[in-house]
């Protein structure tokens, strides 16, 4: 998922931080869903879905603030 929203976004992410990443995410998963394997699949589904939609709102809004990319010259 990290890799897609990113790439979908047009954004390259830094060597090593994709990992940091996906950590946080499933971090945040975890926090939606205490106990993943006793969750239904349909609602684990809805919750990934949740995160991901999250997620790109949180890389918009990065993406949209000032002293993010690469500098103008």
């Amino acid at each position: 998922m990290v890799g897609r929203v990113h790439a979908g976004a047009g954004v390259k992410l830094p060597k090593g931080a994709e990992f940091e990443t996906v950590a946080d995410l499933y971090n945040e998963f975890l926090m939606l869903c205490a106990n993943p394997a006793e969750t239904p699949a349909d609602v684990v589904d809805a919750m990934l879905g949740v995160l991901e939609s999250r997620f790109k709102a949180r890389l918009s809004s990065a993406r949209a603030e000032p002293g993010t990319g690469k500098r103008s010259a």
